[in-house]
């Protein structure tokens, strides 16, 4: 499944995208659906190229037919993305913790100047669940389990990376 997310923050291209690259973790306070983003690790891979490495916790209500498989703490995934200052975007790459062989989620963000003082964030990425990657379930609970799985996380996802711009747009306007 795809997902699109954009939106416009009221602060100049560099100062959007140094945010949503080095300061993301400082913005969970304002991610309704994130407890925690652990940096473990980042890394200058060329002059203006970072690699960075993220765990990311999330919180929020679970479908009832998820409930059954899934624990509150178990939503966990690792966020690897490589930022460049050349092209002002990000290509990212999501590894969940629960089912890793099974779910795919990746896709890039695109910081564009919109004005001296205005910004757009475009976030496009797709996810995908195979089910019979997960050997535990039966194909017969699988596949409707996974259509739920996939809407769900969609859902949340999009929603999370609106409220990211939300989050990083509280965090600018603290520092100003």
């Amino acid at each position: 499944m795809k997902f699109d997310a954009d939106s416009v923050l009221p602060f100049p291209q560099d100062v959007v995208f140094r945010a949503y690259r080095d300061d993301l973790h400082r913005a969970v306070a304002y991610m309704p659906n994130v407890t925690s983003i652990d940096v473990k690790s980042e890394e200058e891979v060329e002059p203006g190229v970072r690699k960075y490495f993220k765990v990311w916790t999330a919180g929020g209500d679970i479908p009832a037919s998820l409930r059954t498989f899934l624990a509150e703490g178990v939503l966990r995934w690792d966020d690897i993305a490589v930022w460049s200052e050349k092209t002002w975007a990000s290509e990212w790459d999501i590894r969940t913790h629960l089912f890793p062989e099974a779910v795919q989620c990746s896709g890039q963000t695109v910081i564009v100047s919109l004005g001296p003082e205005r910004t757009r964030v475009e976030m496009h990425g797709a996810l995908s669940i195979e089910y019979k990657k997960i050997a535990s379930l039966p194909e017969l609970v699988a596949r409707p389990l996974v259509r739920t799985a996939e809407s769900y996380l969609t859902r949340q996802i999009t929603a999370n990376l609106a409220s990211t711009s939300d989050a990083i747009t509280r965090l600018l306007r603290e520092r100003s």
